[in-house]
């Protein structure tokens, strides 16, 4: 095992504030036989500048770094796999970091099961809590839905001549999941899940995967289930149909939230509405007694009260300056 070699594969884009502990987590690998390349996809933040103090610093005897103007992931991978030379292939996203026995792990369960695709449970290192813990491998329920992290392991020679699909550069969403497949498909490639590891995954509120809604989603996985039904319509048609179910009642929760939320909606304008007809009672009473208060101070019946208690209020005023004085 030790002589067999991991070509691992870094791919960046603006995130300076997680490379450094991406590469030294690399770095720190007790599997050594690995060459390393670190592609930087024309991040305008400080990546590049973090990437090539850190690098000085490389373990491997084989350390390539490549910066150039953005061109997307699909295209960053495809020309990654034109220059690796080793047994294995590992892509790491830079806002990821691995397990110091990672490689290792991984690479044992591929030797051990003779798998060609080894992955593994997603660990939220924020939260410090699983955040996917994923399936073993069906052929069913990979064409229901992506489970295999594009931070897998990958045998170099079931690769061959697959690429990523270039329909995926424009949607950013799903390139891993159709890679995975056409090496099931076309290549027979014999996915394992490992279960003594784990990929420090990040889950970030500006996700690519994240940001795109389900309608996006069921529409890009549409075009990946066409791709592959010819290869095993009578699955492809029963996932679909399970998946379509999923999306009804997905719509149909939505609904309801809607429904729930106008409701809250409407009863706090009831409430506001109340209020405001209180409101409007208190003005009315406040505006009737200073109308009645009015009218009774410019009455005949108060200036007569008026005069004929003046000279009361006069004797007092003066009594009270005697006894003043006094």
């Amino acid at each position: 095992m030790k002589n067999q070699k991991v070509s691992v594969v870094v791919t960046c884009y603006n995130h300076e504030k997680y490379i450094e502990q991406c590469l030294r987590s690399v770095f720190a690998q007790t599997h050594k036989n690995i060459e390393l390349f670190i592609f930087n996809d024309g991040s305008p933040d400080r990546s590049g500048e973090i990437i090539e103090s850190i690098l000085v610093g490389s373990p491997f005897e084989k350390t390539k770094y490549f910066c150039y103007d953005n061109m997307g992931i699909v295209k960053t991978r495809n020309k990654a796999l034109s220059m690796l030379s080793g047994d294995f292939i590992l892509f790491v996203d830079s806002d990821n970091f691995l397990d110091d026995s990672y490689v290792e792990k991984l690479l044992q369960c591929a030797n051990d099961t003779d798998s060609d695709i080894v992955y593994c449970d997603l660990y939220d290192p924020d939260k410090r809590e699983i955040f996917l813990r994923v399936k073993e491998y069906s052929l069913e329920g990979m064409l229901k839905g992506n489970f295999i992290d594009n931070c897998s392991l990958i045998r170099r020679s079931i690769v061959n001549d697959i690429k990523y699909d270039r329909y995926f550069e424009k949607k950013k969403l799903l390139e891993d999941y159709d890679f995975f497949l056409q090496l099931i498909v076309k290549n027979g490639a014999k996915p394992r899940k490992c279960h003594s590891t784990k990929l420090n995954y990040r889950v970030l509120k500006n996700s690519r995967t994240r940001e795109r809604s389900w309608s996006y989603y069921y529409g890009v996985y549409s075009y990946i289930a066409i791709k592959y039904s010819k290869f095993y319509p009578k699955i492809v048609e029963k996932v679909l149909e399970l998946n379509f179910c999923d999306l009804i009642k997905q719509i149909q929760e939505r609904d309801r939230q809607i429904q729930e939320r106008d409701g809250q909606i409407q009863e706090r304008d009831g409430q506001i509405q109340e209020r405001d007809k209180q409101i409007q009672e208190q003005d009315k009473q406040i505006q009737e007694q200073d109308k009645r208060y009015v009218e009774a101070i410019t009455s005949k019946s108060w200036k007569i009260g008026r005069l004929i208690t003046f000279p009361v209020r006069k004797i007092k005023e003066i009594k009270y300056k005697i006894t003043n004085q006094k």
